[in-house]
């Protein structure tokens, strides 16, 4: 899988759960995208721009999984 420069959108998410206490790297949301572990990244905002709660909970529950 050919990789490509982190999105803004993907270092933002990167740094909210950094804040949390965990690690994800963007080949690893890449890799979960691909897998479809997480949505298209369209899809990770609400309506107030904020990152829906459960794209953060899954992204956590995936780098926890990732040891």
């Amino acid at each position: 899988m050919p990789h490509k420069s982190p999105s803004r959108l993907e270092l933002a998410l990167i740094s909210e759960v950094h804040k949390l206490g965990y690690q994800v790297t963007a080949t690893q949301l890449e890799r979960w995208r691909h897998q479809l572990w997480l949505p298209r990244t369209k899809e990770w905002l609400g309506d107030d721009g904020n990152f829906r709660p459960e794209i953060v909970r899954r992204t956590i529950g995936l780098a926890q999984a990732s040891g």
